[in-house]
């Protein structure tokens, strides 16, 4: 559902109204900000939610680059690239 709600919607809104670098942008910071990172600096501190923010809100314009520019506004390619980012997440840190 992320990838429906960013790059399908969001991204895709913003992207037309302001173009590609600030529409991308955006909806990478806010990607990044939905991943609890307001939960992290609770429990980790800041150091931690500046990471779990910058990792997730790269990942999140890589993946509209690749909705927009690489797959023809097509989402399942980041959709399976997030599937895949997610494995180790949910192996290795839950």
């Amino acid at each position: 559902m992320e990838e429906v709600g960013f790059r399908g919607f969001l991204g895709k809104r913003l992207i037309a109204k302001f173009g590609f670098a600030a529409g991308n942008a955006v909806q990478a910071a806010m990607f990044g900000l939905s991943h609890n990172v307001i939960g992290v600096y609770l429990s980790y501190g800041l150091i931690q939610a500046a990471g779990v923010f910058m990792i997730t809100g790269i990942f999140g314009w890589i993946a509209g680059y690749i909705t927009e520019k690489k797959a023809g506004g097509s989402i399942v390619p980041a959709w399976i690239l997030h599937a895949i980012a997610n494995i180790p997440v949910f192996t290795f840190l839950l």
